[in-house]
């Protein structure tokens, strides 16, 4: 967690130092939205950030920023389904957005799609490889699928033998009754 808010904080500051030509009032806007959500006001930092995305002065570049951090307020509010389009909107505008895959990775196993948490966590650890917190998040949700899969119930790879064919023996004990199982006749000596 403290690795988490660490990021966090740096992406503030990149995304501080990159909005260092918008209007103050703009810059107060991401200030209020990043301490709502320190704070666990995360409907406010959601307020705040959808507000920043709706104006016009931000670049592409910043625009992928906040929806992460409007992503991260979703995630930590419990709202994973949210917080993942938010991390999708920002890889669409930044592809190499080693976070958006990352936080989009821990997302995905909240709700149970470890296959796609992997691809995510291993895509983060390529873009970013020095990252130690992204190396042990992978490795971690891969041994949860790996034990997932050896807890699978095995299936016998052998073919069942055939089921005895039905059918119907008109004898005058069947005639009108269900189908029956076809018995062989015992060979005559």
């Amino acid at each position: 967690m403290k690795r988490l808010l660490i990021i966090i904080s740096a992406l503030l500051v990149i995304l501080m130092v990159a909005l260092s030509a918008v209007a103050d009032e703009t810059m107060d806007e991401l200030e209020q939205a990043y301490r709502s959500q320190r704070e666990g006001k995360f409907d406010a930092a959601i307020d705040s950030y959808s507000r920043l995305l709706k104006g016009r002065a931000l670049t592409t570049g910043q625009r992928a920023v906040v929806y992460l951090l409007r992503g991260e307020s979703y995630k930590d509010k419990g709202e994973c389904d949210r917080a993942i389009r938010d991390f999708d909107r920002a890889m669409k505008l930044k592809f190499d957005y080693a976070q958006a895959y990352f936080f989009r990775g821990v997302c995905l196993e909240k709700v149970g799609r470890l296959d796609e948490a992997v691809k995510d966590l291993a895509k983060a650890v390529e873009l970013n490889p020095d990252r130690e917190l992204y190396a042990a998040q992978l490795a971690r949700v891969r041994t949860v699928l790996e034990k997932q899969e050896l807890d699978k119930p095995k299936t016998d790879d052998k073919p069942s033998e055939p089921k005895p064919k039905e059918t119907k023996v008109d004898t005058p004990e069947t005639v009108g009754h269900e189908t029956q199982p076809a018995v062989p006749k015992p060979a005559s000596p």
